[in-house]
């Protein structure tokens, strides 16, 4: 098993779709690549990863940017009632991504920053990589609703 290059794990922006209750936020990554010695045992792995992190059935009171800015709300991991259904498409799986905080910072004019405390759990679908937690920093705009 490897530790997963979690240091190459960057965010470009964050979606929010839905409504106040049962909100989705899409994270968008920057592709991720591995160092050369885990691609020539684990050859999937080679020109690296591209992939999104989707959580679903978010509980938020609201889904306006300006009355979530400054906020912060816990979650429970899964199974606990109001846990963030929450994961990652990694070689051919989805890998559990549980989300524990969710803090709203300034609203800005591009869209509103946000950080998520997260728990990877990469055991869960095989063995090539370890668990890890990771903060992620990024700009969260919201999804206009399609009439």
């Amino acid at each position: 098993m490897f530790d997963f290059p979690s240091q190459e794990i960057k965010p470009l922006r964050a979606e929010l779709s839905g409504k106040a209750g049962k909100a989705s936020i899409e994270i968008y990554l920057q592709p991720v690549h591995f160092p050369r010695e885990m691609v020539e045992q684990e050859p999937g792995l080679n020109g690296g990863i591209e992939s999104t992190i989707r959580l679903d059935f978010i509980e938020l009171p609201t889904v306006e940017l300006a009355e979530l800015a400054g906020r912060t709300f816990d979650f429970p991991v899964n199974p606990v009632d109001g846990y963030i259904d929450g994961s990652i498409y990694l070689l051919n799986v989805h890998n559990p991504v549980d989300v524990t905080r969710i803090s709203f910072g300034e609203l800005q004019t591009d869209g509103l920053a946000v950080t998520f405390e997260t728990f990877w759990n990469m055991e869960f679908e095989g063995d090539t990589f370890h668990n890890f937690n990771l903060t992620l920093d990024t700009l969260l705009l919201k999804v206009p609703v399609e009439a």
